[in-house]
């Protein structure tokens, strides 16, 4: 059986290397030609005479929006809402070629849209062509992974105006008050506030004298600020664009006016739900995963530079027969004492505001940036004027300074 195995293969060996007697087979070129891959991605850029609007998506989710308009073959003009610098027009390098078999948008190291790059953190300067849809073009990033999404601008402004629109959206997301009263067909039963951590703007406001609040994510564009999903009153669907300055504190925009305040339009206090009853097992706590925030600072005190995984504690307890409230001002789990703790104790004011009384540490803490911590949340807790206190969107209670509006905390 060997035998004539090995026949039949030298036979068909013989057969195949006579003369012009192999025929050549074109590989299927499964991947397709990159070129021809890249040119409807080049052709609607070329084609198309107006600038397009840009998301990109980074790391953690972060979202940065933009403009550009791609001039010549390798310059284009831009605007971007990272940071003011670039807000202001400036140009950029680029180049739409084939890189390593894939139809790509480069951005060279030398360039200031990868200037743009390195300030946001976590955003690519070599993009790789995805699809197209309709008036959007999708990429992706090749080492970060982020997601660059460029669709054409229906914008008529010109670039300076543009420029103004970006500018008035930051001076309004950069004011210190925690509240934005709302002006609409001479209601102002409508505050906001901006919820820097998920990029997303909160609506309170009452209709048919029923409170309620609204989440919905937002961009700051060319036009003003838009939302994913816009709150509807009256039959107006709110949108912050057209936005003019009014006062130091204020913007009028489309459908009304928009002003920076230390106090909410109405207030609904949630005191009663936040001080839990010492009937309830104390193992029941309110956690803060930056403490107190300021506008553009999150962790304002700086609690995550203790460690990362840092939270603050608030419950109540009763000890000795002394009710109290105690404050874990930077713990971690699985070490509840690792910081030490502050007693203090509350009273509520003729207008519903929240003013506390420090009563003593309630166990010292072991390292000296802890001490000093705790400190600066003596000062911050402990103010004579109070603290709103409401609820608000995902069971979340926020906690707002009363002296000025410009401190606050959110506990879950």
């Amino acid at each position: 059986m060997k035998t004539k195995l090995l026949l039949s293969f030298i036979v068909f060996a013989f057969i195949s290397c006579q003369k012009d007697s192999l025929t050549q087979i074109e590989v299927e070129d499964v991947y397709g030609d990159p070129e021809e891959k890249l040119q409807p991605f080049a052709e609607e850029i070329s084609n198309y005479e107006g600038g397009w609007e840009f998301i990109v998506l980074g790391r953690n989710n972060s979202q940065s929006y933009g403009y550009i308009e791609f001039n010549t073959n390798s310059i284009a003009d831009f605007i971007s809402t990272v940071n003011t610098d670039f807000i202001e027009p400036d140009t950029t390098s680029y180049k739409i070629t084939v890189h390593k078999a894939n139809p790509s948008l480069i951005f060279p190291s030398s360039s200031n849209f990868a200037s743009l790059a390195q300030l946001a953190g976590g955003l690519d300067t070599l993009f790789t062509f995805k699809n197209v849809e309709n008036d959007t073009i999708f990429l992706e990033g090749e080492y970060q992974k982020s997601r660059l999404k460029l669709y054409k601008s229906k914008s008529t402004t010109s670039i300076n105006e543009k420029v103004e629109n970006l500018l008035n959206v930051d001076s309004l997301l950069t004011m210190p008050k925690f509240f934005y009263n709302i002006s609409l067909n001479n209601s102002t039963e409508v505050f906001a506030y901006v919820d820097e951590e998920n990029q997303a703007v909160v609506f309170h406001y009452k209709e048919g004298g029923v409170s309620n609040y609204h989440f919905t994510k937002f961009l700051n564009t060319v036009d003003g600020i838009k939302f994913e999903n816009p709150l509807t009153l009256n039959g107006i669907s709110i949108t912050f664009e057209d936005l003019k300055p009014a006062t130091s504190s204020s913007f009028t925009f489309r459908d009304g006016q928009i002003t920076n305040a230390a106090e909410p339009a109405f207030y609904e206090n949630a005191i009663n739900d936040f001080l839990i009853s010492n009937s309830i097992n104390e193992s029941q706590v309110w956690l803060s995963e930056y403490s107190w925030s300021r506008r553009k600072r999150l962790d304002a005190f700086n609690m995550k530079a203790i460690r990362s995984d840092m939270q603050s504690v608030f419950n109540y307890r009763n000890f000795n027969t002394q009710a109290y409230h105690q404050i874990c001002v930077a713990w971690f789990p699985g070490f509840f004492w690792y910081s030490g703790a502050l007693a203090i104790n509350h009273t509520v004011t003729t207008g519903n505001l929240l003013r506390f009384t420090y009563l003593g540490a309630f166990a010292a803490a072991s390292r000296a940036d802890v001490t000093a911590y705790m400190t600066s949340m003596v000062n911050r807790y402990i103010v004579t004027s109070g603290h709103y206190v409401f609820k608000t969107y995902n069971n979340r209670i926020a906690v707002v300074s009363a002296d000025n509006a410009e401190n606050w905390i959110f506990f879950h």
